[in-house]
């Protein structure tokens, strides 16, 4: 494999994983944002 396609390849992976760890961080403090009211 060309070593430049390599690189794109693991540029876009890293930014594709990026992308789901902010969106499912997100939905995480919008779910404990929610869910903690009800516990005070």
């Amino acid at each position: 494999m060309d070593k430049k396609s390599e690189e794109e390849i693991v540029n876009l992976l890293h930014h594709h994983q990026i992308n789901i760890t902010s969106h499912t961080l997100h939905s995480y403090l919008s779910n404990w944002n929610l869910l903690t009211p009800r516990k005070r």
